[in-house]
């Protein structure tokens, strides 16, 4: 029966929140690391952020003109964007881009700053900042994040796996955290849990998730399908949401979601429509959905 439900589902797609209509934007979104805000920029040239504490909307400033990426600071304190787009009538994209947006504002003076290259970034109060290359615990692939225990640095090079985390902007920090990969992964992507606690590591053919406290593997997963991203459960649960790539169905191209717990059991299957979709799972009940045209927040099951 378990089965049953699971794929109708899947095949009805996502339920919405009954409470938080559809909301069109122009724009990008994004949510911040530990998944304690969500902004986007609404169709009305307003800058959204919302928190367990409320929605908040302010006019977008004139730094944030066609962004492609939003940068969240816990809590929704701070915002940065960053857009680059080529210029009008370059069809074959001769000209390069040019630099639409690229700032970060302080939501609780409104003040702006330009924003650093948009790439191992994280944040220090309202404050953006670039990990530099030599900051960086290892050689390798490497991911950072600000999350609920603050800001570090993960980096996987083979077997050796580092953890860094930073104190403040001067990039102090404790002695790294080192712990050796049993099965190493071919060109592995990274993802930090929210809370600083595990990193999901995948590839094409294999997942695994690890306790960065220990190095212990808590999960190994090789069911990926056709794999995009994954997201961890922003309450730190024993849970992973793994975000399949678009693939047809029919004529409609669709994103499969699956919830897998950490002991391989399938929690919950769905599909979201549009290929340009984007997934940000930001409470242990639901997640915000995004397109290049409206956001939608959605409920699990409980």
């Amino acid at each position: 029966m378990m089965w049953r439900a699971l794929l109708l589902l899947a095949a009805c797609g996502a339920p919405k929140d009954p409470d938080h209509a559809r909301r069109s934007f122009d724009g990008a979104a994004g949510a911040s690391d530990d998944r304690s805000a969500f902004a986007y920029i609404d169709e009305g040239d307003r800058l959204v952020v919302i928190t367990a504490g409320g929605t908040r909307t302010v006019p977008r400033p004139i730094c944030m003109a066609r962004p492609q990426q939003l940068f969240v600071a816990p809590g929704g304190r701070a915002i940065g964007a960053y857009g680059a787009h080529r210029q009008a009538g370059d069809l074959w994209g001769h000209g390069g881009k040019t630099v639409t947006a690229s700032c970060v504002v302080d939501l609780a003076s409104g003040g702006t700053v330009p924003l650093p290259e948009p790439k191992q970034l994280v944040w220090f109060d309202t404050r953006l900042v670039v990990v530099p290359r030599d900051q960086l615990p290892l050689e390798g692939a490497c991911a950072t994040a600000t999350t609920s225990t603050g800001p570090l640095a993960v980096c996987v090079d083979g077997p050796t796996l580092a953890v860094r985390r930073y104190r403040d902007e001067s990039f102090a920090h404790d002695s790294d955290a080192l712990a050796t990969l049993a099965k190493p992964l071919a060109s592995p992507r990274l993802r930090i849990a929210p809370d600083g606690k595990h990193l999901a590591l995948w590839n094409t053919t294999s997942l695994v998730v690890i306790e960065l406290a220990t190095g212990a593997v808590v999960m190994t997963y090789a069911d990926l399908g056709k794999l995009e991203t994954v997201e961890l459960d922003p309450a730190g649960g024993a849970r992973i949401m793994l975000v399949g790539a678009a693939y047809e169905v029919g004529e409609s191209p669709d994103h499969r979601i699956r919830i897998v717990g950490f002991d391989g059991t399938l929690r919950e299957a769905r599909s979201e429509p549009g290929a340009d979709r984007t997934v940000y799972w930001t409470e242990p009940r639901a997640y915000w959905s995004t397109t290049t045209s409206g956001v939608d927040r959605r409920t699990l099951a409980p």
